[in-house]
């Protein structure tokens, strides 16, 4: 366990610094935010938008923060997966990770690809869903060029991206100068608290580290580091962009258009200028996020193929050292069927949402299980405050599965909930069934089963002696 801990393979890698992954966790949060979701949840609750980003960004740091805090304790690549299967239940983590491929792949991948080819439609006269799958494919082949390159990419994507983002906030607000929403804009404690819950899909991307922990550089300090450092970056993005984009909205007006950001730089730069705006930040903020969404799939699935659960040889690696194509080119078919699907997109931006919130329930758990087992006099490498982290940890479960049940009520309400317990059900057949195979392949052995006691002495030993 030590060796899978420090390497990936068995093969040391070349590690991620504190400045990369955060611009990893950057680069994974902002597109799906201010270039997606803005026009999604400004439709029904106009110039408030502003306002739930700030809102949906205190709950989402209350729990990622103890996530964040696993990596410190355990580094390990595919966190979201790890910690539950060796600390709560295989089973669990499992339906977890099979949920969020599913809905990443067929919900999240194409909802990202389809809003980047509508920002370029205006430069390619092609059709969307041409455009997009050409997009799907470029990123698809970047990353057959292994980690390393793409981390180097996605770095240097997000610098531009952050400047891009802080000039056109710097000309737009005090051109607007956006007034405070007033009472009779309020668009009700339903659709707000939709919106909240849309709105927490946006600040997942900085939940990203835990799954790169193997990767990292000094992870037992450098993983909280870089949540620290990109929670607040985003949020202060998102808002500036957010007051940016509802700016030239008139008082008493309720609605956002589709695509606010690009009707606001309409207003605010010539044609010229929108031209390079929109090619400079929209279409490079959902290609980061694109990018990054590969990284995230590919780790995720590292232990779970490790494990067994998922068969061997989608780790082969044939003819490129630093990928596996198997396992790629998998999720790149699942994206292909997702885009070519026709769901629209709220449906896709909410079963996204469903997929990373049903990763936080068992990471939580997780931790206050560990935080309770775990004795004081041990050394253990908290970054911050046990106490804070404990409470961040109550406060953000009862939120999440607050967010849980308003997502689930509205799909319901609209229709759309279909495909939830089929998609669950469909992972525990999967699962009962390689469970049976393995027991007769390997009768002296027990799948999916560790020591957690041992697990947690392990881990201690390895930082003793780093």
């Amino acid at each position: 366990m030590v060796e899978i801990l420090k390497t990936s393979g068995g093969v040391p890698q070349k590690k991620i610094s504190l400045f990369g992954l955060t611009c990893l966790a950057i680069g994974l949060t902002i597109g799906g935010g201010v270039f997606v979701l803005s026009g999604i949840v400004g439709a029904s609750v106009g110039r408030y938008l502003p306002w739930l980003y700030g809102v949906a960004a205190i709950p989402m740091f209350l729990a990622i923060a103890p996530v964040a805090a696993l990596g410190t304790i355990f580094p390990a690549s595919g966190g979201n997966y790890f910690y539950p299967s060796r600390f709560l239940s295989p089973l669990v983590a499992f339906l977890g990770i099979w949920f969020f491929i599913i809905t990443a792949s067929l919900g999240q991948m194409p909802l990202f690809c389809i809003s980047t080819a509508k920002f370029l439609g205006d430069f390619f006269p092609i059709s969307t869903k041409i455009l997009s799958f050409l997009i799907l494919t470029f990123f698809y082949l970047l990353n057959l060029f292994g980690l390393r390159f793409v981390v180097w990419i996605q770095t240097s994507m997000v610098v531009l991206l952050v400047l891009g983002l802080l000039a056109f906030i710097g000309i737009s607000i005090p051109t607007y100068v956006p007034d405070l929403p007033t009472e009779s804009e309020f668009p009700g404690w339903k659709r707000t608290l939709y919106g909240i819950s849309l709105l927490t899909f946006t600040y997942f991307g900085s939940n990203a580290v835990v799954e790169f922990g193997n990767e990292t550089a000094n992870p037992g300090k450098n993983l909280f580091r870089a949540f620290l450092l990109s929670f607040p970056i985003v949020t202060i993005l998102y808002i500036g962009v957010a007051y940016a984009v509802t700016g030239y909205l008139p008082k008493e007006s309720h609605l956002l258009s589709e695509n606010p950001v690009t009707e606001s730089a309409k207003i605010l730069f010539p044609e010229f200028v929108y031209s390079g705006f929109i090619l400079f930040c929209p279409a490079l903020a959902l290609g980061t996020s694109i990018n990054g969404l590969f990284l995230i799939l590919m780790s995720s699935s590292e232990f779970v193929i490790e494990d067994g659960i998922f068969p061997k040889f989608l780790k082969r690696r044939f003819f490129l050292p630093s990928s596996k194509p198997i396992l790629l080119t998998l999720f790149f078919l699942l994206s292909v069927f997702g885009l070519v699907s026709g769901w629209n997109l709220e449906t896709l931006a909410s079963y996204s949402t469903l997929g990373w919130l049903f990763l936080f329930v068992p990471l939580l758990i997780v931790f206050l299980r560990l935080e309770k087992k775990i004795k004081e006099e041990q050394r253990i490498p908290f970054p911050i405050s046990r106490k804070f982290l404990r409470t961040s940890a109550y406060f953000g479960l009862f939120f999440i599965l607050l967010f849980i049940v308003f997502l689930l009520n509205d799909l319901r309400e609209e229709g759309r909930l279909f495909l939830l317990p089929f998609l669950f059900l469909s992972g525990l057949v999967y699962y009962m069934i390689r469970k049976r195979y393995l027991l007769r392949k390997y009768p002296s052995e027990k799948p999916f089963y560790w020591n957690q006691d041992e697990l947690i002495k392990t881990n201690f030993r390895r930082n003793d002696h780093e």
